[in-house]
C-alpha cells in the first residue's frame, strides 16, 4: 500500500491500519510511503487544511470520497503502531518539487497545475479567494528553496517534500 492510507478518513484510520495489519499473512510486508509534519508540503496542508477538502467535498455526492479536514502525517500512523505493538522499520525520503513556473508566469498552465498538486485541489487558483490564494503563494515562498541553474544561472525554485518510508511486517 503506498499512498493511499492518506485516504482513510480520520476517524477510521486506526481501525483501517488494524484490519491491514490482522489481514496481513505471516511474513507478509505493508508498506506506506506517508509525508512528515517537517516539511514544506505537510505544514502546507496542514496549516491549511480546508483547502482541499471544501470544494471537493461540497461537489461530491459519494459519502465515501469526502476528505477529512485533517492531513494524515506519518507520526499520526507511527503513534498508532507503537499503540498497538505493531513492529515497523522507518526511514527517510526526501524529494524535491521544481515550483518555478508557479512564479515566472511565462507557462500559467503548469503553474496552476503544480498549485493544484500542492494544494490538493482541482483548480485551485479559480476555487479559492485571492486572500487565500495570496496566503498560500506567501506561504509556499517562505518554505521553498532557491538554487542556482548551472546550464544558465536562473534561479530555479523548489518545494521540498519529506516523507517517512514505514516498512510493516507481520
Amino acid at each position: 500500500m503506498v499512498h493511499s492510507i492518506y485516504y482513510a478518513g480520520d476517524s477510521d484510520l486506526e481501525e483501517t491500519i488494524r484490519e491491514l495489519y490482522d489481514i496481513l499473512a505471516p511474513g507478509g510486508v505493508i508498506l506506506m510511503v506517508l509525508m512528515t509534519d517537517h516539511t514544506g508540503h505537510g505544514k502546507l496542508l496542514h496549516t491549511f487544511p480546508n483547502i482541499a477538502t471544501k470544494e471537493q467535498n461540497s461537489a461530491s455526492n459519494d459519502p465515501s470520497m469526502v476528505k477529512s479536514n485533517r492531513l494524515i502525517l506519518s507520526a499520526d500512523v507511527k503513534s498508532i503502531l507503537d499503540k498497538h505493538q505493531i513492529a515497523y522499520t522507518q526511514s527517510e525520503y526526501t524529494d524535491s518539487l521544481d515550483i518555478t513556473k508557479c512564479f515566472t508566469g511565462v507557462d500559467a498552465t503548469t503553474g496552476n497545475l503544480l498549485l493544484d498538486l500542492l494544494t490538493e485541489t482541482l483548480d485551485f487558483k479559480a476555487s479559492v479567494s485571492s486572500t487565500v490564494y495570496n496566503q498560500v503563494m506567501d506561504f509556499v515562498k517562505d518554505h521553498m528553496s532557491v538554487r542556482k541553474n548551472h546550464q544558465n544561472d536562473d534561479e530555479i525554485y523548489y518545494f521540498d517534500t519529506v516523507n517517512d518510508i514505514l516498512l510493516i511486517t507481520k
